[in-house]
């Protein structure tokens, strides 16, 4: 009897009420959310875990919004707690209270899980936001506008290596190309393998996949997971796989001692980061803060790739747009038909291809727009923590030490700010007739580059990239989907984890 009254005064009474407070009387209490979200400190994870969490907190926006009928469409609720302490919200105004210049909030503590080394931080995963500028200012002039211009060759040079792959590989048409994501994971990790190092991964050459992106696409799935319960963060020291790890890791350091000791005349990142003079070749602490930095690039060299660092960075954006922009065009003949046109009028062979004329193509341009919205290389979020004891966002009034975030996925088919929110129309950003797009529509389309300070750096050479590659796509291939009722469904690990793509690509050429 005393062991039974033990029990319930220790352990299921406090039990209770806790259950209790978080149901009724915690400052989140108030805002609707599933209930066992309100209660279960990993319901959140396991949603990570299953990769569908940005369709599940879409319907969860769904449910506790409110029924309109404008244009016969839901309108999806701006607040949705989804945790003990998280918030989801899907509102543009939500956005700009998280990441816009000037707000009181930091980087959630979930973000050290995409630390390779604790030691050092860079760009993406620093919370402080005074050594977070400092950062950024080292790479800054690797992405500037004169820094663009020089690259660009090596960029178009990669592109042309990926159509003659696929021309190759593919026999020009003769049988379905292999897998369109993983070749444009094999375009991006060549890229930047020659704009970080002088050296490609030769994967456009041979058409064999290197391990690297195996490894990245595995431990990804994991680090997302461990970055929605950062309590935890000690368990994935634990299960990671320690040799991939320190395969990886080593192969980064072998990589950047070969191009250290590697005096070249090419101005590619390195050349900013190194050649100016920023740090010491021979200082260990100056080689792992570079190698951190380098991680920056090489961890975000993919969509499917980020498996310690920044997963916003441009080849992130690069790779998930390019997949799912040939996935929509073959999905969308007749949109298809005018990029077609317009490249073709502007351009009379691919030798004429240059960024610079690429960059006023309306078309295009809306095209890609077009994709980031339908398809946003972020799927889930990009978690803010409050700072201040009376934060507001969304119009909402939220303590200290809550995270909150904007679900991307939800609010690129909000009907509120697109119409037609679930078809795929380049039209909407430069016709007549598309006011709210053009208008409350523009401000949710940039959210895949995020916003303020925190702007993905690379946003400039994301565009490049994507451009060339659609350019000389639409110039050199007919392409069709191997089959034309395919659904192209990524999966959501922060990143989106694209499926496979299969496309039958002819030679127009």
């Amino acid at each position: 009897m005393q062991q039974a009254i033990f029990l319930f005064t220790s352990v299921i009474l406090p039990t209770l009420c806790w259950i209790l407070y978080q149901l009724y009387f915690c400052p989140l209490s108030k805002f609707p959310g599933p209930f066992w979200a309100k209660i279960n400190p990993f319901w959140h994870a396991y949603q990570v875990s299953t990769g569908q969490r940005h369709k599940r907190f879409t319907r969860l926006h769904q449910q506790y919004g409110r029924e309109v009928f404008e244009f016969s469409q839901r309108v999806l609720g701006d607040i949705v707690r989804v945790g003990l302490n998280d918030i989801s919200v899907c509102n543009v105004s939500g956005q700009r209270d998280l990441h816009q210049h000037g707000v009181t909030l930091i980087k959630s503590p979930g973000y050290n899980a995409f630390r390779a080394d604790l030691r050092y931080s860079n760009v993406f995963n620093e919370q402080n936001k005074i050594a977070h500028g400092q950062l950024r200012r080292e790479i800054s002039a690797a992405f500037s506008t004169r820094s663009l211009e020089g690259l660009e060759k090596y960029v178009e040079k990669n592109v042309v290596a990926f159509c003659n792959g696929i021309k190759r590989f593919g026999k020009d048409g003769k049988q379905p190309l292999k897998d369109i994501t993983l070749w444009s994971t094999f375009l991006t990790f060549d890229v930047l393998g020659d704009l970080c190092f002088s050296k490609t991964y030769g994967m456009l050459e041979t058409g064999v996949k290197n391990p690297i992106i195996e490894a990245v696409q595995s431990s990804v799935r994991m680090t997302s997971v461990f970055a929605i319960a950062p309590h935890l963060l000690f368990l994935m020291l634990r299960v990671s796989p320690k040799n991939l790890i320190e395969k990886r890791r080593l192969e980064s350091y072998d990589r950047l001692r070969e191009r250290l000791s590697t005096k070249s005349v090419r101005k590619d990142f390195f050349h900013y980061l190194v050649d100016n003079g920023k740090f010491e070749e021979t200082d260990e602490a100056d080689i792992g803060h570079l190698q951190s930095i380098m991680q920056t690039f090489l961890g975000a060299g993919g969509d499917t790739t980020s498996c310690t660092v920044s997963f916003v960075s441009y080849f992130t954006h690069s790779l998930a747009t390019i997949t799912a922009a040939i996935y929509y065009l073959c999905k969308n003949p007749l949109a298809q038909s005018k990029l077609r046109q317009e490249v073709a009028k502007e351009f009379y062979s691919v030798e004429d291809i240059s960024h610079r004329r690429l960059a006023t193509l309306t078309y295009l341009n809306a095209v890609i727009e077009e994709t980031l919205r339908i398809a946003p290389p972020v799927l889930g979020e990009l978690p803010r923590l409050t700072t201040a004891p009376d934060t507001i966002v969304a119009g909402c009034h939220f303590p200290i030490g809550v995270t909150l975030s904007n679900c991307h996925y939800a609010l690129s088919r909000d009907a509120r700010y697109f119409t037609d929110p679930e078809s795929f129309i380049p039209e909407r950003w430069f016709e007549n007739g598309f006011d709210k797009d053009q208008t409350l529509g523009v401000e949710a389309k940039y959210q895949p580059f995020s916003l303020g300070p925190r702007k993905c750096i690379g946003f400039s050479m994301a565009y490049m990239e994507i451009r060339l590659t659609l350019a000389h796509w639409i110039f050199q291939f007919d392409a069709e989907l191997e089959d034309p009722f395919y659904r192209y469904e990524p999966e959501d690990y922060t990143l989106a984890i694209r499926p496979p793509l299969l496309v039958k690509a002819r030679s127009r050429l």
